[in-house]
């Protein structure tokens, strides 16, 4: 359960989003190539945020339909499985991708009805609405990778 307030983690994630578009805006060809940790590179780690954002999007489309269920997922060994598609895929793809799925999921998350939002934030996996951790923990590795 996320203690932060539902506006408050639409705050935060439109801050990341903002910070995600103006990092991928100025990353060059030879920048989404370097290298991150675990055989990950700048490209790859674009194309898994929006592998995860739009997971999310799933997931809000099919509680739409449906009842709210947690939806528990091993992510170390889904990561592991996404690492060699996601180093396959055309880096520039990778940033399309990665832009498009963290806007769409953050207009999909602000436009939750409070009730709706609410419920989603007291289950116990509540990671799908405030997505700024993720995106700042990879824009953080990303910006450490670029300025060597």
């Amino acid at each position: 359960m996320d203690p932060r307030s539902f506006a408050t983690i639409v705050a935060e994630n439109e801050t990341e989003l903002a910070r995600l578009r103006e990092l991928v805006n100025r990353l060059s060809d030879s920048d989404l190539k370097k290298p991150l940790t675990d055989g990950w590179t700048v490209a790859a780690a674009l194309a898994h945020i929006a592998f995860w954002d739009q997971r999310c999007i799933i997931l809000l489309d099919r509680w739409e339909r449906e009842s709210v269920a947690d939806s528990a997922t091993d992510e170390d060994s889904i990561n592991d499985a996404l690492l060699p598609l996601t180093l396959a895929m055309p880096p520039r793809d990778a940033t399309a991708w990665a832009i498009q799925a963290t806007e769409e999921l953050h207009r999909r998350i602000a436009a939750l009805p409070a009730e709706r939002a609410a419920l989603l934030l007291s289950m116990p996996e509540s990671i799908w609405l405030p997505r700024s951790d993720h995106w700042a923990a990879h824009a953080e590795q990303i910006e450490a990778a670029i300025a060597v």
